[in-house]
């Protein structure tokens, strides 16, 4: 039976050659990765949930993408790709899709709003005019602006969502439209957009009179910090086109200048340099940071955007639209692309953030970020650090809670875990106090001093993106996992049938990681850290009785002898030794070929002479596969 990589080397890959999409400066890109696969925290540890993966993606140049394939097995049929493929076009922003089996294929066309069944791949070049005429780019100096290559000297190539907002950008601005926004979440490489598309605009030679010359493009905000370190870093391929405008002096002879608004700005000593260069001088402004202030009707800085009205005016915000900056929205209208913390959280590019509310006997409170490389955590003492990712749609929940309660001996009673269904509403802010940095409790509680008295913490709750994504619940920690227990193995003894194969104990181990659910915390919330996993998920399950792994391995010694009697003298040592090593610190110590360099496994040999004693290493595969098989098979 042909399987879906046969399929697409046998069938998929030739017929786009031969409609010429290898051809260049058109290409294939085959098994692109477009995401990292979202990080779902585990314990004190991390997993990854799998990237997304186009199986074609096809570009008309380098970088400018015009649509995707999707394959299945040849067996299947091309609308089992539908779906995905639709999927993948709408992420990356594309027109065009196509789902195949190698013999069907159905084309997608998203200006049309159709989905239809053609007899081959349509070529670049009569893919690239039904575009141009959807875009209404139909112009050879529209053409020329928009297909310009990015600048990739010294770093990677934009992300997705990046190429997105940088072509939608540049399409709006040959369209016509004066006045654009843009939306993207802190961290997600807001200047990285801005460069490109002042790169593509400028390196192409696009300006507002369409002389033959380089835009004159000012890149605007409100603080040097946010002009100096892209000037100086990110936008340094421009070279000595690059100019700040400070001090009151002049300067027009440079395309790519950079300015706060206090530079320019009028105020009581002066008119404001502004004035000093003519309303048509800029052929495009880039507002940094826009929702601060520079948009309201009553800010002094806005007579600046009114003065360069002629320019093409793009706005950069890291904020959606709320009631503090409805004047932001209204000034550059709706934004043409919006890519939120959530998404970025949720393509794995920026991690998922912790925030722990601190409980102490005032019910008080303080605010800690605890940025690490896959996670965040924000410690939370007034409630008021969790009001800002108040904006689900775009912050995204946070990723998991996990509550603590202690008592007077200062030991945990209980724990609680974030699952999907539902959201708890926002507690009330204080009214008084604000956040402030603290480090977060470890160990026992810790107290705090104050002028007049003390103040000591006695719980914590964990809030954490929930894995899937969606609204979240509270629900104990254990209750949690035994629900994703269920899920998996409804009953005791098809849990204990695919424990023992060692190919599905994996994948439920797996799958139970990527929920959240960590073996050791959970031994360790349960006050039960010699019992095996397997013990203890049945025994919080289905209420099954809970043995140590000590218990365990002894009784398996008793009612197999027959198993342990096929092994040489010395073999059966071994494998007597690799029970000992289980029931000291779990199964982990089944590993081969690692176990077999510890003691005392070790002063049985070298590993080859080890593996010598069970005939080799398939016959050592086996018989310690069998003894986890014997291990769990055992009631």
């Amino acid at each position: 039976m042909t399987n879906e990589a046969d399929t697409c080397r046998k069938f998929v890959v030739p017929k786009l050659q031969s409609a010429g999409w290898d051809n260049d400066p058109h290409s294939i890109a085959e098994q692109r990765t477009i995401t990292d696969g979202r990080v779902i925290p585990v314990g004190k540890g991390f997993v990854r949930k799998p990237p997304k993966r186009v199986d074609y993606l096809l570009r008309f140049t380098r970088d400018f993408p015009l649509a995707v394939v999707e394959a299945k097995a040849s067996y299947k049929s091309a609308t089992d790709a539908v779906q995905q493929a639709r999927d993948y076009a709408e992420i990356l922003g594309l027109k065009y899709a196509y789902a195949t089996n190698g013999a069907e294929i159905i084309e997608i066309d998203y200006f049309k709003g159709t989905e239809t069944r053609v007899a081959d791949f349509t070529t670049p070049d009569d893919l690239w005019r039904r575009y141009q005429a959807g875009s209404g780019i139909d112009t050879p100096e529209r053409v020329e602006h928009l297909i310009a290559p990015y600048n990739t000297v010294g770093g990677k190539p934009p992300r997705y969502y990046q190429q997105i907002a940088i072509n939608r950008a540049v399409e709006a601005i040959l369209a016509g439209k004066k006045r654009l926004l843009l939306t993207m979440a802190t961290g997600t490489g807001k200047t990285i957009v801005a460069f490109q598309i002042c790169w593509k605009l400028w390196s192409s030679r696009w300006n507002t009179t369409g002389e033959h010359r380089k835009p004159r493009i000012l890149f605007l905000a409100d603080r040097n910090i946010l002009i100096d370190d892209p000037k100086d870093k990110t936008f340094t391929p421009f070279g000595d086109a690059r100019h700040k405008i400070e001090s009151g002096e002049i300067v027009k002879s440079r395309e790519m200048y950079f300015a706060i608004y206090q530079a320019l700005a009028e105020d009581e000593r002066r008119a404001g340099l502004f004035r000093d260069y003519p309303p048509d001088f800029f052929d495009l402004i880039i507002v940094d940071e826009c929702h601060r202030g520079s948009a309201r009707d009553d800010s002094s800085w806005r007579v600046i955007l009114e003065h360069f009205k002629p320019a093409y005016q793009l706005g950069m915000t890291a904020t959606p639209l709320r009631e503090d900056n409805r004047d932001t929205y209204l000034y550059f209208g709706n934004p043409i692309y919006e890519y939120s913390l959530r998404q970025d959280i949720d393509d794995g590019f920026l991690a998922p953030n912790r925030v722990h509310r601190v409980i102490t006997q005032w019910d008080a409170a303080g605010l800690r970020d605890d940025y690490g490389k896959l996670w965040f955590n924000i410690l939370d003492y007034t409630g008021s650090a969790t009001r800002m990712f108040a904006d689900p749609n775009f912050d995204g929940d946070p990723a998991r809670i996990t509550e603590e309660e202690v008592n007077d001996a200062r030991e945990t009673t209980a724990t609680t875990e974030i699952v999907p269904e539902g959201q708890e509403p926002e507690p009330a802010p204080p009214e008084e106090g604000e956040p402030g940095v603290i480090e977060p409790p470890t160990g026992e509680p810790r107290k705090f001093y104050f002028d007049g008295g003390q103040v000591e913490v006695v719980a914590h709750l964990v809030h954490e993106l929930d894995p899937n994504g969606k609204q979240l619940r509270v629900v104990k920690y254990t209750d949690y996992a035994v629900e994703s227990v269920r899920s998996l193995a409804p009953t005791s003894a098809e849990l204990r049938k695919r424990w023992a194969d060692a190919d599905q104990r994996s994948e439920i181990i797996a799958a139970l990681a990527e929920r959240g659910i960590d073996f050791d915390v959970l031994a360790e919330q349960t006050g039960q850290t010699d019992a095996d996993p397997f013990d203890l998920l049945c025994h919080l399950a289905f209420n099954a009785p809970l043995r140590t792994r000590r218990e365990r391995a002894q009784r398996l010694k008793a009612e197999r002898k027959d198993y342990f009697e096929k092994f040489s003298p010395e073999a059966r040592q071994v494998l007597d030794e690799l029970l000992e090593k289980y029931a000291e610190h779990g199964d982990a110590q089944f590993v081969l070929p690692d176990v077999l360099k510890v003691p005392l496994i070790s002063t049985h040999g070298q590993p080859a002479e080890i593996i010598k004693l069970f005939g080799g290493p398939d016959e050592l595969g086996r018989a310690v596969n069998d003894l986890q098989g014997l291990l769990y098979g055992t009631n």
